[in-house]
C-alpha cells in the first residue's frame, strides 16, 4: 500500500469503456460466467487513457481507484487483466450500482473533459 499525502487527489476510473476499447458484453444475458469471463480476458486496453491513469498513479499526490460493474465473480481476471495490461491502482471496486438516472457535481466526460484537464 502506497502512502500518499493527506490531501492527495482521488481519481476513480470506469474498466470497461474508459479503461478498456470494448465497452460491454454482446448478449450479455445468454453468456455462462465462463463465456463472459473468456470475453474479459481478450479485451484490450484504451493505451490513451491506461497512460494518463499511470501518470496520474506514479505522481505520488493520487489515489487511483478503478471502477467496475462486473460482479466479484470475475475478480481473479480482471486483477490478471490489469496486471498484465501494467494497469496500477491503489483500490478495485465491484458491483458498480445501476441507476437510470446519475447525478454528480464532478462529472466528467472521459472523452473530452478528461484528458483535456489531465494535460495541465
Amino acid at each position: 500500500m502506497r502512502i500518499l499525502p493527506s490531501k492527495a487527489k482521488v481519481y476513480c476510473f470506469d474498466l470497461d469503456g474508459v479503461l478498456t476499447n470494448e465497452s460491454g458484453i454482446p448478449n450479455y444475458a445468454n453468456q455462462t460466467p465462463e463465456e463472459v469471463q473468456d470475453y474479459y480476458d481478450l479485451m484490450t486496453p484504451n493505451e490513451a487513457n491506461v497512460k494518463v491513469i499511470q501518470e496520474l498513479f506514479n505522481s505520488e499526490a493520487v489515489f487511483v481507484k478503478i471502477f467496475t460493474a462486473r460482479s466479484d465473480y470475475h475478480h481473479n481476471t480482471t486483477v490478471k487483466w490489469l496486471a498484465k495490461h501494467g494497469i496500477k491502482y491503489d483500490r478495485l471496486i465491484f458491483n458498480k450500482e445501476y441507476y437510470d438516472v446519475f447525478i454528480d457535481d464532478h462529472a466528467w466526460n472521459t472523452n473530452e473533459q478528461f484528458l483535456r484537464d489531465t494535460k495541465k
